[in-house]
């Protein structure tokens, strides 16, 4: 009989997913399977409950929290938003609260050999899993430092009185995420600038850096010049999430004008779900500008691109889209946000947060084929090197070892 893994986490796991963090969980599971039984733990709302018929790796045993009662009721909304406010990392009250009642969640948790927390938020039952379980091993899979996140946040904000607000809420981010990873037996992080964030937090928690599996390499295809009829510039990403909405935002207000103005042929593809209608009204008054919504695979994307853009001016954590347009033999464009954790300056075209530059370094990849194969071939080398699928079962599968 297999150890028992029990993973608390956002989100099902499964092919498709339209979010970087969720498939880096569906590899996860799925490195891990090979090893061990596995229980996957996640709220029961409504995107959890479609997917859960979709669920990879299928071995995955999912559980879905049952938020009904009292404090689901729409009539609670302002009071879960403020505890939310006030709480810090947190899953929510009713999730907690579900979390608490799941007389089977109890049992896999009493039998497991290791009990994994996916985003910092979920970290927030841990007092209840102590409860529980105090003697199984507990590791956070930490994909980001979320104080990070909210200093970053504050750090770009002018307003008067939204900066107080911010600050406070930063504060409590704070607080709130120092008390949940002081709880953990050891932490997984992405990289090496995030593990030592982590452990000016955390400095008696284990800390091992996994670098995460960003796809296979696709380095040798034929990518064709076509000719002065276009040059495609490229961005994915979950255009809900605020820091792509404003990155993209941001490259098409005071980098795009520019480029166009020096590569009338260049268009630009901004690939991903749930783009909001600000942004969706905004691309239909630009030329040669495109939003696709959802798609099922953005390989077509990648391969039919010239040059890939990462313009995020906030966030925290690996920038996954980065490196797996690196991967598929893209040349990159970033600003610093969005180059972190991925590599070193020299596997980038450029990395620039000024505007001027930032346009100046794209229209060079556009119009210059020997600067884009170049900082393929560089950029290409180092992420495979790094994050490969090949290579990323085996760190992943030590680090859940424990001596017995």
């Amino acid at each position: 009989m297999q150890r028992l893994i029990t993973s608390i986490s956002i989100c099902v796991p499964y092919q498709g997913i339209d979010h970087a963090g969720g498939e880096y969980y569906r590899q996860h599971l799925t490195a891990l399977a090979t090893m061990y039984d596995l229980v996957s733990v996640s709220p029961g709302t409504r995107q959890n409950i479609e997917s859960s018929e979709l669920v990879d790796p299928s071995n995955v045993q999912v559980r879905l929290l049952n938020r009904s009662g009292l404090l689901a009721h729409r009539r609670f909304k302002i009071l879960r938003g403020i505890y939310l406010y006030l709480a810090g990392p947190s899953a929510g009250l009713v999730n907690m609260h579900a979390f608490r009642r799941d007389k089977d969640i109890a049992r896999s948790l009493k039998n497991s050999s290791v009990i994994e927390f996916q985003w910092t938020e979920m970290a927030s039952v841990v007092k209840y899993v102590k409860k529980v379980a105090p003697d199984v091993p507990r590791i956070l899979v930490a994909h980001d430092v979320v104080s990070q996140k909210y200093e970053r946040r504050l750090a770009a904000e002018s307003g008067r009185n939204r900066r107080l607000i911010k600050a406070i809420r930063l504060s409590r981010i704070r607080r709130g995420e120092v008390k949940l990873i002081r709880q953990m037996d050891r932490i997984i992080s992405f990289s090496e600038k995030d593990a030592a964030l982590l452990e000016t937090l955390a400095p008696a928690v284990q800390i091992v850096v996994v670098r995460p599996p960003l796809g296979s390499v696709n380095l040798g295809r034929d990518r064709r010049d076509r000719g002065a009829d276009t040059r495609r510039v490229l961005f994915t990403g979950a255009m809900g999430r605020e820091e792509n909405h404003d990155g993209v935002m941001w490259f098409l207000d005071e980098v795009w004008p520019i480029v166009r103005s020096a590569v009338p042929a260049a268009e630009f593809v901004i690939a991903g779900g749930s783009p909001r209608a600000q942004l969706i009204e905004y691309a239909s008054r630009l030329e040669h500008v495109l939003v696709t919504g959802f798609v099922e695979s953005l390989a077509p994307y990648y391969d039919s691109a010239d040059v890939f853009v990462s313009p995020l001016r906030s966030g925290a954590g690996v920038k996954f889209k980065t490196g797996t347009a690196m991967l598929h033999g893209l040349p990159v464009v970033a600003t610093a946000i969005g180059a972190e954790g991925i590599g070193e300056e020299s596997w980038y075209v450029a990395v620039a947060d000024d505007p001027r530059s930032f346009a100046e370094a794209l229209i060079l990849a556009l119009s210059d084929e020997t600067s884009r194969r170049t900082a393929s071939r560089v950029g290409g080398a180092g992420a495979s090197a790094l994050f490969s699928t090949e290579s990323f079962a085996s760190r992943l599968i030590d680090s859940f070892r424990f001596e017995d």
